[in-house]
């Protein structure tokens, strides 16, 4: 015997917390066309632009996606709650077997439990470390250039400029849009087990499945908005990393070309130590590059993992938003 069961209340205030996640979805999604716009973080991060990029028109698509879906899931619950309401007994007589309508005005387990409202996060005001360019430094890379080594100037210090609080930015935006994927999980969870209590039948197992495969998606979503978040944050202290080992580099060998220098004067010897030290700060300036090849290589791995993130916003994953019911 089938057997229909429903309070309409609570669908109505299950139909009402469904559009509130909807919403909410939407309005991220607007948002975070804004935040999250491009991935030009200057040339020290360049290598993994094109694939950061790449990424992101997927993420700004399926934010409004969700939330269209949502929004036309809430709109079919709220018409089958009011086709209840006209047929009232009836209905459950069309299933064969008995049925109760009810409806005691009042949804309060409906409400959100998880709060996900947008909010502005704390981002740390972080710089790449400078080179001082003077005297000191160009006299010294002078002298390097002029008995026949490359300027360090052009193998160094080009790879050390970029817009990391930019980077930063966008990785604390990531984690933002992750917690607030958690709530509206969390909200939808909730609510999702207390219908369950009041509305059985046909309708309530399909809408009940639905609910789930938008549970595990909105999950994933949030997973990856998190695990982005990660990733450029590390990106983030790893360019750091580098870039004050760069500078702590040059740094001495602009002492380790200063001593040399202060010995040129003495003939022979002076001339002779001032080659050694030349061929020191040679040294240092290989091991800065070597530095910066380390760097490069942890780069190439995010490339991947940027370019595989785009499959955790794919509308193709998402349920299908359900069909008005007929007249």
């Amino acid at each position: 015997m089938t057997v229909l069961q429903v309070e309409l209340s609570d669908l109505r205030g299950w139909a009402d917390q469904v559009d509130r996640a909807g919403q909410t979805l939407t309005q991220l999604g607007d948002e975070a066309s804004g935040t999250i716009a491009d991935g030009d973080f200057g040339r020290i991060l360049e290598l993994v632009t094109g694939e950061y990029e790449s990424m992101l028109p997927a993420f700004h698509a399926i934010l409004p996606e969700d939330g269209d879906r949502l929004d036309r899931t809430a709109e079919t619950l709220r018409a089958v709650a009011r086709d209840l309401a006209d047929t009232d007994g009836r209905v459950a007589e069309s299933f064969g077997g008995r049925g109760r309508i009810s409806n005691d005005h009042d949804a309060s387990a409906f409400a959100d439990v998880a709060d996900d409202g947008l909010r502005c996060p704390m981002v740390p005001a972080t710089e790449l470390p400078h080179v001082a360019f003077g005297f000191p430094w160009d006299q010294a890379c002078d002298i390097l250039s002029s008995i026949g080594f490359p300027d360090p100037r052009d193998y160094v210090t080009q790879w050390i400029v970029g817009d990391i609080a930019k980077a930063q930015y966008q990785a604390a935006y990531w984690d933002l849009y992750g917690d607030v994927m958690d709530a509206v999980h969390t909200n939808l969870a909730h609510g999702h087990e207390a219908i369950s209590r009041t509305w059985d039948g046909a309708a309530a197992d399909r809408a009940r499945t639905a609910m789930q495969a938008w549970l595990s998606a909105l999950s994933s979503q949030g997973s990856g908005m998190k695990d982005l978040a990660g990733h450029v944050r590390d990106m983030v202290e790893q360019a750091l990393d580098m870039a004050q080992l760069v500078v702590d580099t040059i740094k001495f060998f602009i002492s380790t070309v200063a001593a040399g220098w202060s010995c040129a004067y003495i003939p022979i010897y002076g001339q002779i130590k001032l080659v050694d030290k030349l061929k020191d700060a040679w040294h240092l300036i290989n091991d800065a590059r070597k530095v910066i090849s380390v760097f490069w290589s942890f780069l190439m791995v995010l490339k991947d993992v940027f370019s595989s993130a785009v499959d955790v916003f794919t509308a193709q994953d998402l349920p299908s938003a359900p069909r008005l019911p007929a007249a």
